[in-house]
């Protein structure tokens, strides 16, 4: 009896875990060009911001 049951659980972990495996992946499909994206605009920013700063501090010299 222990032993069916603890079988289920165990096909209903693996069944759960592919589940949001998959779940995980799709959301990450979804959200991976946008990301990208946003993470370039970001680092285009921030190179621009440190290029600024760069002048600045070069023109006081």
């Amino acid at each position: 009896m222990m032993k069916d049951e603890f079988k289920r659980q165990e096909r209903n972990t693996t069944a759960r875990q592919d589940a949001d495996a998959y779940a995980s992946e799709h959301r990450q499909a979804e959200a991976g060009p946008s990301y990208m994206e946003n993470r370039r605009k970001t680092v285009f920013w921030a190179l621009v911001i440190l290029g600024i700063i760069v002048i600045a501090v070069l023109t006081n010299l």
